[in-house]
């Protein structure tokens, strides 16, 4: 039997193979892989992302904007890139 007969055991979408769709992948205080379940095909929605993202998004109602990514395991919460001002201005209160 040759290798181009033998069954593939592989996962239909190896994590290699998942694409992104922009958020963070795993969080930076404890590590947990944020990729979400698969989005299934013919779904309500056509993107190019193959999985789902398991991060929260941390809205603040003064910018009525995004402004961190939170982790649903350590509940960490991190600046979403260029909105490090508004995410401190989130922590602070104001």
């Amino acid at each position: 039997m040759s290798v181009m007969d033998e069954p593939d055991f592989a996962p239909k979408f190896a994590k290699s193979n998942v694409k992104r769709t922009g958020h963070p992948t795993s969080c930076p205080a404890c590590a947990a892989d944020l990729t979400g379940d698969e989005i299934p095909h013919g779904s309500l929605f056509e993107v190019e992302a193959t999985h789902f993202s398991r991060v929260i998004w941390v809205s603040s109602m003064k910018r009525d904007a995004g402004v961190a990514y939170k982790c649903p395991d350590c509940e960490h919460e991190w600046a979403i890139p260029g909105r490090e001002a508004w995410f401190a201005e989130h922590k602070s209160g104001e």
